[in-house]
């Protein structure tokens, strides 16, 4: 009889977590199409948002402050998801070849090619040579 029936442990376990899995995706509601285009849309916003301010001569962002710029028009849409800084920052990289990542032990900037040209044509403009001299 079924009332019998003796499971080994594992085989136990193993049934108990099918069946968790099973119950989980059935009270999962899928993803909403307009719940994608909305953040499709923020995404869009977000490019368009850099590119305005690589045009307008801002070539440096830091990248906590886009991730908080993509996350607040998501939440200004409706959609409240956990976003990965990293992912972001690589989605971006990808978009803008241009563009390089930079660590300051603290901070991760995304630079441009001519953001960095300017650096250090600054850099090399305000070196005090008489400093390098006496050293």
């Amino acid at each position: 009889m079924a009332m019998e029936a003796i499971y080994h442990q594992k085989c136990l376990v193993n049934l108990r977590n099918r069946y968790r899995s099973l119950t989980r995706k059935q009270s999962q509601t899928p993803e909403n199409t307009d719940e994608k285009m909305n953040e499709s849309r923020a995404f869009v916003e977000l490019i368009s948002y850099i590119e305005k301010s690589v045009n307008s001569g801002t070539l440096l962002f830091k990248a906590s402050d886009i991730h908080f710029l993509y996350v607040g028009r998501l939440e200004e849409l409706g959609i409240n998801k956990v976003v990965n800084n990293a992912r972001l920052k690589s989605q971006l990289l990808e978009r803008f070849p241009e563009a390089q990542e930079q660590y300051d032990g603290r901070n991760t900037i995304l630079v441009f090619n001519d953001g960095m040209r300017n650096m250090l044509k600054d850099a090399l403009k305000d070196r005090n040579f008489a400093e390098d001299a006496i050293s």
